[in-house]
């Protein structure tokens, strides 16, 4: 992996002349079945495909999309040895051929969740275009509810740092204020997996525990940028004619949507742990490379 002039990787990069990646859309699916769900100190694994690649857009003015899906699981119960032997290296089993997943009809069979996301990535802007896009003004487009609840707060630029660290995201537009108005960006842009974070920080905070509710699906999209210094307001609404689904949004400074999600809600279910049964954690060893 390296790092582009951005500070991106270049995992998922499509190649010139597509250099600016933005964060579009996602989902996330949780299985509710607690014998399948991560627990602290039990083995894991995550394993990420790119599940397709459109180009999209008229001649000059392509963009890229890039959808890329994660699974996650513990290990399942193929005995591993929790101290293994040197030289015999532990490999993640291949998540596509668990028992029982079928994502097809949304089943995760023993996945603990599943994630998608699609990345955008388009060329850069002429000095014209950034002159444009540093002038012009947002378009806002209204909330049609009103929320059951919802929270203010202002992103600052520490938070973003942090943020940044924590998921190793090098990208400029989260760090570089000179850098986001070389780019059309007003300032720092929080981004996309913290506003993801909030919303679902504040959707489980509404959430019944007595009925162990918990979300099963949750749908996001992107719509416009919020920046850092700039208000946001997160807002949920539980609909009235289905309970299990709640509409999730955040408000930018001028109270329109820059990010639209909805989410499907479920209950725990209980099963037999023994049956899983996932191994504790274990050091990893660095002079073997097991892990």
């Amino acid at each position: 992996m390296h790092l582009l002039p951005d500070g991106t990787d270049d995992i998922h990069f499509p190649g010139p002349p597509f250099w600016e990646r933005l964060w579009a859309s996602g989902s996330l699916t949780f299985n509710p079945e607690v014998k399948w769900m991560m627990r602290y100190r039990l083995k894991g694994v995550l394993q990420e495909d790119v599940e397709d690649v459109k180009v999209k857009g008229i001649d000059g003015e392509e963009k890229v999309f890039v959808t890329v899906s994660r699974k996650v699981a513990m290990y399942p119960a193929l005995r591993l040895d929790p101290e293994p032997k040197a030289n015999s290296p532990v490999f993640p089993p291949d998540l596509r051929t668990l028992n029982g997943t079928d994502l097809t009809t949304r089943k995760l069979g023993e996945l603990a969740m599943e994630e998608k996301k699609t990345l955008v990535f388009v060329r850069r802007k002429t000095q014209e275009e950034v002159k444009q896009s540093l002038e012009s003004v947002p378009r806002v487009i209204y909330p049609i509810h009103k929320p059951d609840f919802s929270i203010t707060l202002c992103p600052k630029a520490p938070l973003l740092f942090r943020f940044s660290a924590l998921t190793f995201n090098a990208h400029q537009i989260h760090l570089d204020r000179h850098y986001c108005r070389s780019a059309g960006h007003r300032n720092l842009l929080v981004h996309g997996p913290l506003s993801q974070v909030l919303m679902l920080s504040v959707l489980r905070s509404q959430l019944d525990q007595t009925k162990r509710e918990m979300v099963l699906r949750f749908d996001y999209k992107n719509l416009t940028p919020l920046y850092v210094y700039k208000s946001m307001r997160i807002c949920t609404r539980r609909n009235p004619d289905n309970p299990k689904k709640f509409d999730v949004w955040i408000e930018g400074p001028q109270g329109g949507y820059a990010v639209k999600a909805t989410a499907e809600i479920g209950t725990e279910q209980d099963s037999d742990l023994e049956t899983s049964a996932p191994l504790e954690c274990v050091e990893p060893n660095m002079e073997t490379g097991n892990i």
